[in-house]
C-alpha cells in the first residue's frame, strides 16, 4: 500500500514538488487528514439524531490521507459502503468524506493553507508565496470574472484560459516549453 493518497480534481494544478516536501515530513503511520475548508465554520447534519458537527477538506483544493487513516477507513468504504454512506447523508463526496474521518473516526482535519480552490480569490496569493503553496483550482467566483493566480502571462489566454501553464512557467522557468 502506498504512504499516501491524495485526491485533486482534473482542474487543479498540483506543485507536486511541494506537496512531496511537505509530506515527507509527516509520518504516514500516523493518521493525516490533510487540506482545506470552504466554510468558515464546521458543517452539521441536522437529519441525523446526535446532530454531528465536522470539519471537511473542500475536494475543489483536494487533499491527502496517509497510509494509517487509509486502512481505518477500509472498513466503510469497501464494497460499496462510501456511496451508501453519502446516499444516506444525502451530502457531496468531500463532505461525506469529512463525516466519515472526522466524526465516526475521530481524526482532526490538518488545515494546509497550501491547498487553494475556486472559492478563494486566488488573485491574492502574494508571488513570492507561490512556489511554496501546493494546489491551485481554476474556476469562477461570483463577482470575480478572472480568478487565477497572478502570474506572468507566457501564453495567450486562448492557449491558457486558466493560467496553468503560465503558472507552471513560473514555478519551473527551465523546464517551460514556449
Amino acid at each position: 500500500m502506498a504512504k499516501w493518497a491524495c485526491h485533486f480534481d482534473d482542474d487543479n494544478y498540483v506543485n507536486i514538488a511541494e506537496l512531496v516536501r511537505v509530506l515527507k515530513k509527516l509520518d504516514p503511520k500516523r493518521d493525516w487528514y490533510l487540506g482545506r475548508p470552504s466554510t468558515v465554520g464546521p458543517v452539521g447534519i441536522d437529519s441525523i439524531p446526535e446532530k454531528p458537527t465536522f470539519w471537511f477538506a473542500t475536494g475543489g483544493a483536494g487533499f491527502c490521507l496517509s497510509k494509517s487513516l487509509l486502512a481505518k477507513m477500509s472498513s466503510y468504504v469497501r464494497n460499496g459502503g462510501f456511496e451508501e454512506l453519502g446516499e444516506l447523508l444525502r451530502l457531496p463526496d468531500d463532505v461525506s468524506l469529512g463525516y466519515l474521518i472526522e466524526h465516526l473516526l475521530k481524526v482532526k482535519l490538518t488545515v494546509l493553507d497550501k491547498f487553494h480552490s475556486h472559492l478563494e480569490d486566488l488573485n491574492e496569493i502574494n508571488r513570492d508565496d507561490i512556489h511554496k503553496q501546493i494546489s491551485f483550482s481554476a474556476g469562477g467566483r461570483p463577482r470575480i470574472v478572472k480568478n487565477v493566480v497572478r502570474v506572468p502571462e507566457e501564453y495567450i489566454v486562448e492557449d491558457d484560459p486558466r493560467r496553468f501553464r503560465s503558472l507552471h512557467c513560473f514555478l519551473y522557468r527551465k523546464h517551460c516549453q514556449r
